[in-house]
């Protein structure tokens, strides 16, 4: 039997995501790599999976790993996937048309625009949206308000978005990489965070990500200094 899964923010290959989130990885390809395989290890080529949004900065890292992840894949747009509003605003519709066709060929069954409503006509509803609701707690996203929904009764909102800040605030249950262990989660497993009776659940792992923030921070500080003493070298070499 076919499952339905959840995942978001997976950002492939963006090296400052590494630092800002601090993934337990040494480098992004050993992070792109391990988030494959854990797919794939969950996820059966009859599942589906909706991607909340986020799934990488470039056209380039969805083209290279898209197809290797198993499924139907049904992406719900995030602010840095190339068809969000924003990018119709400062590129063009025809930009947005053609990155839409890219994404598709790259592998993705749908692609839609937030917020997307489950089960409209069940006790419990279900809503897709990258952003979590007004009422949540987010480090990020001022600018972003006004994508964000309106908390409504007896509505989980699915989300992603504030990567490795909490699990769960009030009705949203986050499905982001950064809190579900870089793999997707069954609706049982959100359902079960949802009913959990704390309004805020925090990062599982809150230590281990302070420790790789400090250990990536330190690498990009230290390639930005190297690359200042190279400078100096090359500009004393061109007097």
């Amino acid at each position: 039997m076919s499952k339905v899964w959840f995942t978001s923010d997976s950002h492939f290959s963006h090296k400052n995501t590494m630092r800002y989130c601090g993934r337990p990885f040494f480098t992004t390809d050993q992070c792109d790599l391990e988030m494959i395989k854990r797919w794939n290890a969950l996820v059966k080529p009859e599942d589906t999976v909706y991607h909340i949004g986020d799934v990488a900065l470039h056209l380039a890292p969805i083209k290279r790993i898209l197809h290797q992840l198993n499924g139907t894949k049904i992406l719900v747009v995030g602010n840095h996937d190339l068809m969000y509003p924003y990018f119709l605003k400062k590129k063009g519709l025809k930009f947005v048309d053609k990155m839409t066709r890219e994404y598709l060929a790259a592998g993705f069954s749908q692609i839609l625009q937030g917020p997307v409503r489950l089960n409209p006509e069940g006790y419990i509803k279900i809503r897709l949206c990258h952003f979590p609701t007004k009422n949540a707690i987010d480090n990020y996203n001022c600018k972003h308000m006004s994508s964000r929904p309106d908390d409504e009764r007896n509505t989980l909102n699915i989300c992603g978005h504030v990567h490795q800040n909490w699990l769960k605030h009030g009705n949203n249950v986050n499905v982001g990489v950064d809190v579900c262990n870089f793999k997707p989660v069954s609706l049982e497993t959100i359902l079960t965070t949802w009913y959990n009776p704390s309004n805020i659940i925090g990062n599982p792992n809150p230590i281990r990500v302070r420790m790789w923030k400090l250990y990536h921070t330190a690498i990009w500080y230290g390639l930005r200094f190297k690359n200042l003493l190279l400078g100096k070298v090359n500009l004393n070499k061109n007097k």
